[in-house]
């Protein structure tokens, strides 16, 4: 097998990249660690970077940047408010809850700043750490909170390069999802024209339930993506490509999970209608050797 091939699946897995883009960031943070030779700056480091990634949202790179600029101004509030307030435990509780439900606004707006406002609390979470660590607020400790912005600020600009470079690898991972979903969902429907008497039918509409839910989630997903990146981007072919592809799963979809008749009624006349064809057969088989 070459290769090529085994990298190429690998490619196609919708996580792979993910990994790829954190394995880049952690090792550039590893490296400048030894390069300042002091090992201990990969904790605040990996810490800014892993509330980044848990914070990237699914966009174009121009969207991705906005998104990142928004996450690094709430890192920074919440890292500094962390600090200022952590000597006061009663006015930190008190900041702790305002800010907390300013997140919960922020990320009422839409799944890009619920996204952010998630990674916005666990950032908080690290800040807290890292004081409560070094038993305080004191310069070291300022240093360390300004490495956590600075990982989150190195992962956010490999995220924005590889958009810009790969940007319509998710939607073809998409694209897949969708179709890998449709096949199964078309499998499914199939089975409840088999002319098998005896069959459960309730437990394979149910199987069928299931998986129309799923597919109908795939298509709702490819096309969030598709939209997201035709923003200002109207005329472009490729898009309008998968636009097309996507609006041709889309009918398929709707023609298959349309019910028109009582499926029973279906395998049990098909069923009957095998039955006389295999009877025939046995009753030619017998005549022809007569006949000749």
């Amino acid at each position: 097998m070459p290769i090529s091939l085994p990298l190429r699946r690998l490619w196609t897995l919708d996580k792979f990249a993910y990994s790829l883009r954190v394995f880049i960031a952690f090792s550039g943070a590893l490296l400048f660690s030894g390069l300042m030779g002091d090992v201990a700056l990969v904790i605040p480091l990996f810490l800014g970077i892993i509330a980044c990634a848990l914070s990237e949202t699914d966009d174009s790179w121009q969207g991705r940047l906005q998104a990142l600029l928004v996450t690094l101004v709430c890192f920074t509030s919440a890292s500094f408010i962390v600090q200022w307030l952590f000597p006061w435990p009663w006015l930190f509780v008190v900041g702790l809850g305002l800010s907390t439900f300013c997140l919960i606004m922020l990320g009422a707006i839409g799944q890009r700043y619920a996204t952010i406002a998630s990674g916005t609390l666990i950032l908080s979470i690290y800040s807290m750490i890292n004081i409560e660590q070094h038993g305080g607020v004191d310069g070291d400790v300022a240093a360390r909170q300004l490495l956590l912005l600075a990982g989150a600020a190195w992962y956010g600009l490999i995220s924005v390069v590889w958009c810009a470079l790969f940007s319509r690898q998710p939607v073809k991972q998409s694209m897949a999802r969708v179709y890998k979903a449709l096949g199964e969902f078309l499998i499914l429907k199939s089975a409840l024209f088999e002319p098998v008497r005896g069959v459960d039918v309730e437990a394979r509409r149910v199987a069928l339930a299931r998986q129309n839910g799923k597919v109908v989630d795939a298509l709702n997903q490819a096309k969030e993506m598709i939209f997201r990146r035709l923003e200002g981007q109207r005329g472009d072919q490729k898009l309008n490509r998968y636009l097309s592809i996507y609006f041709i799963a889309q009918d398929i979809h709707e023609r298959a999970s349309s019910t028109h008749y009582p499926y029973s009624a279906l395998s049990k006349a098909f069923s009957t209608t095998m039955c006389c064809f295999a009877a025939s057969g046995c009753w030619i088989n017998r005549v022809a050797p007569a006949v000749s």
